[in-house]
Order: structure tokens, then C-alpha cells, then sequence
């Protein structure tokens, strides 16, 4: 998320972005305007991380912003508290999650799953689901995910988002969609971002310049949907096992589910079954431009967290 291709598919669905130190800003839109400024997954250790904080927290004042928002892989908690920051329940992206490691053999894999996750993937072998990368577009998969939105409660972007998503991080090598097919219907898709490895001393980060002749790089779970109708397939099993060899198989190292909490148990059990490394980010942490607007934002999520909806991503 802090790639230059990011970036672009950013300002393809109008938010402004700005770079401080090699780290990605991006303006987030609001009702009435009242917007704040965000940066995820970014490193913000040392010196070169305070300092792009403290000109962060410039730019949202300059942009009568309401609040700064951060949630970065690497930080300097000190710094950030001394910068006036507070941690935030509010998370964007979620700051546990489950990486599974690649460099270990396929049956080394399997044999770190749950027994009930094994059993379930080859379900799914045995019903016939077919696993295809579809083709450009979203059109193949909108119907799935409006379903699936309906059914679990999650706020979709609008449609738009993700075609733009698409369109900009797909030519990039960027992101893939996979299908599970049943009889030739589609009953789950995921969408899945590929990350090749940074080039050393270049910031920011570009896909495009990547190189994969030495290995690594992590391909990260971003959105998934199924059809309810077949869930006694368990296509969503053998699609993520699909994948995992795929990404392994083209010298990925890392395999990302992208997110588990305890207010979400049976999506976190599910990741969980398949055996990754439970994995803790810093958290979310804000920056108050405007006390009142901010609290005012606050009333609305929580409004909206005790309606039952969540974001899907």
C-alpha cells in the first residue's frame, strides 16, 4: 500500500495524495467535506519517519483537515506519542492478521493446517471445483460480492472503486482475481494482490521495476466472496489452497490472509485454520486537527459498527 502503483489507483478514484520521505498520504473523503489524511503500512521508524510525520501533520492542518491518521508496519511509538499522536480503536486495516510461509514445502504447509481445514480442501477436490484466473474486469465477480455484502453485512465501495482497481493495479502484475467454479458457475472469488520485493534504496516502490529472480515478495489476501447457495462445496478452501501453491510455486515467500479479530470469529477461525503465523502490526494512531469534527466522526462509526456493518476491506 505504499507502492507508486498504489498511489496511482489512488488518484484514479480522486483522492489526492502526497509523498514525505518516500511515505504515502492519501486525503480520505468524508460527508461535508470534513476529510482526513491517511498513510498505511508505511515504515515510520527513525529519524526519517518522525520527520515525515511531522511534516503529515503540516499538510493536514494546511488542508483543514480533521484528523491524521497512521497505521504503520514499522513505527517509533515514542515518537508518535511525542508528536501528539493517540492509539485509535478505529482501524482501517487491520493490525492482527495470519502469513503463512512459503519457503516451506506444500506438505509442510498442509501438515501446519487444521486437520478440519485439510479435510475441507479436499472437499472441495472431490466436488470438482474448478480454480481459473479470470480475465480483465470486475463484471465476472460484482454480482458474488454484492451477494456477499448483503449476506455478511459489509459496506461495499462502489463499483467504480473497483473496476479503477483494477484497471490500474492489474496491467501492473499487481493483482490477480481467481474463480472457483462449479458446474461452469461461479461460487467464490478472491481478489489477491501480488507484492514482489522492493528493490533495494528505491523509494518509492514500483511492481513494474520489481524483479523476481531472486524470490521473495508476499501475495496478500484482499477480498473475498462466496456464493451461500454452495457452501456445502467448500469452494472458498480449495481456492485459497490454489492460490498458495500458485504464489509458492512463483517464488512468493509470504502468503497474507489479511486481517483476523475476535469481533469477526468465524472469518478469523477460517484464516486461522490454515495454519499461518499470527501476526501483530503497531495499530491505528491519530493526529487531531479538529476536536469537534473528529468526535463527530467517531459518533457516526460507532453508529455504523453497532448497526452490524463493516468495511470490506
Amino acid at each position: 500500500m505504499q507502492s507508486s502503483e498504489w498511489e496511482e489507483f489512488q488518484q484514479a478514484v480522486g483522492r489526492k495524495t502526497w509523498r514525505i520521505q518516500g511515505i504515502l498520504l492519501i486525503r480520505q473523503d468524508l460527508p461535508l467535506g470534513f476529510d482526513y489524511l491517511y498513510s498505511p503500512r508505511a515504515d515510520m521508524s527513525g529519524p526519517d519517519g518522525a520527520m515525515a510525520l511531522g511534516e503529515a501533520k503540516k499538510i493536514a492542518e494546511k488542508e483543514r483537515l480533521i484528523f491524521l491518521k497512521v497505521e504503520p508496519e514499522i513505527a517509533d511509538l515514542g515518537a508518535l506519542k511525542t508528536l501528539g499522536f493517540f492509539k485509535s480503536a478505529k482501524e482501517i486495516q487491520p493490525s492482527e492478521t495470519v502469513i503463512i510461509d512459503l519457503t516451506q514445502s506444500e506438505q509442510e504447509i498442509l501438515d501446519r493446517m487444521h486437520e478440519k481445514t485439510r479435510y475441507n480442501i479436499r472437499l472441495a477436490q472431490k466436488h470438482g471445483i474448478e480454480i481459473k484466473e479470470l480475465g480483465d474486469g470486475f463484471d465476472p465477480v460484482w454480482e458474488i460480492f454484492r451477494e456477499t455484502a448483503k449476506r455478511d453485512r459489509f459496506s461495499l465501495h462502489p463499483r467504480s472503486y473497483y473496476e479503477k482497481m483494477v484497471e490500474v493495479l492489474k496491467p501492473a502484475g499487481l493483482l490477480k482475481i481467481f474463480g472457483a467454479f462449479y458446474k461452469n458457475e461461479l461460487v467464490a472469488a478472491n481478489i489477491m494482490i501480488f507484492y514482489p520485493p522492493p528493490l533495494e534504496n528505491k523509494t518509492p516502490f514500483s511492481a513494474r521495476e520489481a524483479q523476481f529472480s531472486k524470490g521473495g515478495g508476499r501475495v496478500t489476501y484482499l477480498h473475498g466472496a462466496s456464493n451461500n447457495d454452495f457452501r456445502n462445496l467448500m469452494a472458498p478452501y480449495g481456492l485459497h489452497w490454489h492460490i498458495i501453491k500458485e504464489a509458492k510455486g512463483n517464488g512468493f515467500e509470504e502468503y497474507d490472509f489479511w486481517g483476523i479479530s475476535e469481533r469477526y470469529a468465524g472469518v478469523s477461525r477460517f484464516k486461522k485454520g490454515f495454519g499461518g503465523k499470527e501476526t501483530i502490526y503497531p495499530g491505528s494512531f491519530d493526529y487531531l486537527s479538529n476536536l469537534l469534527w473528529y468526535n463527530l466522526y467517531k459518533l457516526g462509526s460507532g453508529l455504523k459498527d453497532i448497526l452490524g456493518f463493516k468495511n470490506l476491506n
